[in-house]
């Protein structure tokens, strides 16, 4: 249904819901991206304090 909407809709709208989707990407993705930095860099200094 949201398919059909969205592609009866016109060429603003769908660039709309388009940049709309990618904001609400953003926050998980920096979320994700700066978790897996700290686990990356925790493992590390663990590493390095048992040699």
């Amino acid at each position: 249904m949201c398919y059909e909407s969205a592609s009866q809709a016109g060429q603003r709208s769908q660039r709309a819901l388009s940049r709309a989707v990618i904001f609400l990407l953003v926050p998980p993705v920096t979320m994700m991206v700066g978790l897996v930095g700290v686990a990356f860099r925790y493992g590390k200094r663990r590493d390095d304090e048992e040699l």
